[in-house]
C-alpha cells in the first residue's frame, strides 16, 4: 500500500504530533518534507501534513476553511465527514496537477470526473467555481481535463457545457500522456524516473531542483548543515547511481526525455 495522509490546521499541528507520539507512531526522518513530517507504525507510512498546498499553487485558505466547515457524505449506510464542494474540487485539481509530473492515471482522473458529474454542472461552475479556479491558475486545466473525460471516459455532456471551448487537440495530447506514463495502480506510475526528473528540470531549473532534492535525501546534511553547498553534488551522484541500476538503454532514455518534453509543453499550454 501507499502512505496514509493526515491534514491538520497549522494551529493544531503540535497537538497532533503529541497524539501520534503517545500512541506508538515512530518518527521517520526519511519522511521530512516542507509540507509534512513522516511517521511509521506496523510497517505502514503515515504523513502528518501542516500544509496541503504545493509551493506553486496556494489553496491553503480553502483547505483550512473546509476543515472547519465539513459536510457529511454517505455511501450506503456509511456516513463520513468530507470537505465542502469548493475545497474538494480544488483538492482534486491539485492532485491531478501534482501527479502530472510523475504519471497522472485513471485514479486521479476518475476522482475528478465523478466530482464534476455530481457537483460541477454549468450553474455551479458559473456561480463561483470558475472564478476561484481562474484565481488559482486552474481554469484551463479544469476545462481540458473535463472535456477529455467527455471525449474518452463517458462523462455526460448535458448540463456540463462549460468545458466545450477547451482545445480538442490539447485534450488528446493530455490523454496520450496518461496512456503512455500514467499511474495505473503502482505508486510511482509507469513513467520512468528519467521522464519525471527531466520534466522538473524544465520547470524549476537544474540547479534549484538538484539542490532541493539533495537537501531532502542526504542524511549527512541533516546532521551537518555546513554541507548545504554540496547537496546538489550529492543528488547528481544519487541520480547517476539510480540510472545505472535501471538498466535502460540509450534509446529508452532518449524516449523518456522526448516524453518529458511533450509533457512540459502540455503543462505550459494548460497554464500549470
Amino acid at each position: 500500500m501507499g502512505d496514509i495522509d493526515f491534514l491538520v490546521p497549522q494551529s493544531e499541528f503540535e497537538q497532533a504530533k503529541a497524539v501520534l507520539n503517545d500512541n506508538g507512531y515512530i518518527l521517520d526522518n526519511h519522511g521530512e518534507n516542507p509540507r509534512h513530517i513522516g511517521y511509521k507504525k506496523n510497517g505502514v507510512s503515515f504523513e502528518l501534513h501542516h500544509h496541503f498546498s504545493h509551493e506553486e499553487v496556494d489553496i491553503e485558505d480553502y483547505m483550512i476553511d473546509g476543515l472547519k466547515n465539513r459536510v457529511m457524505g454517505k455511501i450506503g449506510e456509511h456516513v463520513f465527514p468530507m470537505l465542502p464542494p469548493m475545497a474538494n474540487g480544488l483538492v482534486l485539481l491539485d492532485h491531478m496537477k501534482s501527479h502530472l509530473k510523475s504519471g497522472m492515471g485513471l485514479l486521479q482522473i476518475i476522482d475528478w470526473m465523478m466530482y464534476v458529474n455530481a457537483e460541477l454542472h454549468d450553474d455551479s461552475w458559473k456561480n463561483g467555481f470558475e472564478t476561484v479556479a481562474k484565481k488559482k491558475g486552474f481554469r484551463k486545466f479544469a476545462m481540458v481535463a473535463t472535456k477529455m473525460c467527455q471525449r474518452y471516459l463517458g462523462l455526460p455532456c448535458e448540463d456540463i457545457t462549460w468545458c466545450s471551448d477547451a482545445d480538442d487537440v490539447l485534450c488528446d495530447r493530455l490523454m496520450a500522456i496518461v496512456m503512455s506514463s500514467g499511474n495505473f495502480g503502482m505508486k510511482n506510475g509507469n513513467g520512468t524516473s528519467i521522464e519525471c526528473v527531466t520534466t522538473r528540470f524544465r520547470r524549476d531549473g537544474v540547479f534549484r531542483y538538484m539542490q532541493e532534492r539533495g537537501e531532502l535525501h542526504w542524511e549527512a546534511y541533516k546532521k551537518h548543515h555546513w554541507l548545504k553547498p554540496f547537496c546538489w553534488i550529492y543528488q547528481l551522484f544519487r541520480y547517476i547511481r539510480r540510472g545505472l541500476k535501471t538498466g535502460r538503454s540509450r534509446k529508452q532514455m532518449s524516449e523518456d526525455v522526448k516524453r518529458s518534453k511533450e509533457r512540459a509543453e502540455v503543462l505550459k499550454e494548460m497554464g500549470i
